[in-house]
């Protein structure tokens, strides 16, 4: 079975091998088993490990358990990266919805917040509706968008497929009226307009 690390930046998992002399589980009947930390190795009992958010198996994707320490530093690694990819979304949402209201087209937003109370807190989530950022309108047409940003080939490879996926969830008119598109993004340039296929 292999193991990876999710890696946010690209979207996809790195191989990941750890100390082949480490006893990494993911489900032991007893809790008072000793087993190795899956991130440091240090050793823990698997009833005080918590489930890894970045070192899963594959192709399952659950996740092995990490000690506690590790946790908290995935955590705030999580925390840190996502708080900078969402002002940077936020940034080119913003831009795009300026972009079609130049172009005389009434535009919204397509979110969706919502919280869910857990005992460390409220955390807050966010859902795109119908794969959308926003959606546009004139009397011509209905324009469903999704802004992404690109700063290499790499990263606007994983950010078209990620906008189509999400649109693919979606069963859409078949009508040349009503339209998807990725307005995609690059530093100091205009944005560049894909259409996508309502099929």
């Amino acid at each position: 079975m292999k193991i990876g690390r999710w890696n946010r930046e690209k979207g996809e998992y790195d191989e990941y091998v750890p100390d082949p002399k480490w006893k990494i589980v993911l489900y032991s009947d007893d809790i008072e088993e000793p087993i190795n930390c899956a991130s440091c190795g240090d050793v823990i009992t698997i009833g005080e490990g918590f489930t890894s958010i970045e070192i899963h198996n594959l192709p399952l994707g659950f996740g092995y358990p990490v000690c506690e320490r590790c946790h908290f530093r995935e955590l705030k690694k999580m925390k840190n990266k996502n708080s900078q990819a969402f002002k940077r979304g936020q940034y080119y949402k913003v831009k795009t919805k300026k972009h079609f209201e130049k172009l005389g087209y009434i535009t919204e937003y397509l979110e969706k917040y919502r919280s869910i109370y857990t005992p460390r807190g409220i955390i807050r989530t966010k859902q795109d509706l119908f794969g959308s950022d926003g959606l546009s309108m004139n009397s011509k047409e209905l324009i469903f968008w999704n802004s992404k940003f690109s700063s290499d080939k790499s990263s606007e490879k994983t950010a078209i497929s990620k906008a189509k996926k999400e649109f693919s969830k979606y069963q859409f008119p078949k009508s040349n009226e009503i339209k998807k598109v990725i307005v995609l993004w690059k530093l100091r340039q205009k944005p560049i307009i894909m259409s996508v296929d309502n099929s």
